[in-house]
């Protein structure tokens, strides 16, 4: 899973990257909204494509298959899932905290917000209620609630009624909450707090687009300018953010993109093409190390297979993951490589280096190192 979870990640970043260098300044916003919603899903399920990374149930049965190829000793063979379990259930632990305190962080937001309506004057109208905030300059949609402060002006009303309005008809919050349950789920993950504000960005450009066809461009750029109270609330539409004066500014002065540039959006697909690609090529062992053992010696093939396990746990998989990926992509059948054996090897002697009974420990390494490939061809050729 962690993985699936990495490869997710990078998948994402690419498909971010393609869309801040070939589509972030088009004004096709309606586009840019379905490509910024559709592709971090696409990024979670491209890693299905091939589903190595998998996991069946019957875990321990599993490790006590591939731990019967070094030793017999079902006592030890529990032991060695027992620990591995143990780690995994520390990460499960990390993982289902960090969802916990962003379920909490979500839930101080919404008792913002809702405090701020509380605390307002409402005046329902027939598609938005209106929310006016004592004391404040402040400007903002949830919903179809537009919260505005009683010290805006009455010009300035006329324009952020305007904007927010564009936010409510088109119900840009589910979009920001579309985003806010993946924060909660994949915290860990940076991807998802980039695609949120990138979306957030988008949801401004997209209110003052609309705005300027019925009001004065520069007029509504002046007003832009104006300083009003913010709130640090990633699930509302708020009208002013500092950082994103300059780019709405600029955005409105840009010309409408014409219809021949609509061929960047195609540039999608070989993009999720190569992700596939990629993700079989992370997920596929391959068949030629069958033929290593004509061509290296053993300690070469052994510092391969010792380079390629360091390889695979540098991207966050454990031990036991990694023999569990060796059970589901070789047919039963099927002889493993010198490779593939050593690799094996070396992650039951990683493994066993935890254990905490020397004499369980020193037990089981003795029966691991003393198992060579050409034990293991015999026991093989035996079972057939």
């Amino acid at each position: 899973m962690a993985k699936h979870l990495f490869l997710a990640a990078v998948f994402q970043f690419l498909l971010v990257l393609v869309y801040d260098v070939l589509l972030k300044k088009l004004t096709f916003f309606k586009y840019n909204r379905w490509y910024l919603l559709l592709t971090p899903i696409c990024a979670y399920l491209i890693p299905f494509i091939k589903g190595t990374w998998f996991l069946k149930s019957n875990t321990s049965m599993l490790i006590f298959q591939r731990l019967d190829l070094f030793t017999s000793n079902s006592e030890i063979s529990n032991k060695v899932v027992a620990t591995q379990t143990d780690n995994l259930l520390v990460v499960k632990y990390i993982i289902i905290t960090g969802v916990l305190i962003s379920t909490l962080l979500f839930a101080v937001k919404i008792i913002k917000i809702y405090n701020l309506k509380r605390k307002g004057y409402l005046n329902k109208n027939e598609t938005y209620t209106l929310i006016t905030v004592n004391n404040s300059r402040i400007a903002f949609s949830f919903f179809n609630y537009l919260f505005i402060g009683n010290e805006i002006t009455k010009q300035e009303r006329q324009y952020i009624i305007s904007h927010e309005l564009v936010h409510i008809k088109q119900k840009h919050t589910y979009d920001l909450l579309y985003f806010e349950i993946q924060r909660i789920l994949f915290w860990f993950n940076p991807l998802v707090y980039i695609y949120q504000k990138r979306i957030s960005e988008l949801h401004e450009f997209i209110a003052d687009s609309s705005c300027t066809n019925t009001h004065s461009t520069a007029q509504y750029n002046t007003m832009l300018l104006e300083v009003f109270q913010t709130s640090n609330i990633s699930i509302i539409n708020q009208f002013y953010n500092q950082s994103l004066i300059k780019k709405r500014i600029d955005m409105l002065q840009k010309s409408k993109s014409k219809k021949v540039v609509l061929y960047k959006y195609l540039s999608i697909i070989p993009l999720l093409i190569i992700c596939a690609l990629i993700n079989i090529a992370c997920t596929s062992n391959s068949e030629d190390t069958l033929q290593l053992g004509n061509t290296l010696t053993d300690e070469q093939i052994k510092a391969k297979a010792q380079n390629n396990m360091k390889e695979k746990l540098a991207l966050g998989k454990s031990p036991v993951e990694l023999v569990l990926e060796h059970q589901f992509t070789e047919n039963e059948e099927r002889k493993l490589s010198k490779e593939e054996f050593y690799e094996l090897q070396l992650l039951f002697q990683e493994t066993i280096k935890n254990f905490k009974d020397s004499d369980t420990k020193d037990s089981l390494l003795n029966k691991i190192n003393n198992t060579t490939y050409e034990v293991y061809l015999s026991r093989k050729n035996e079972d057939f």
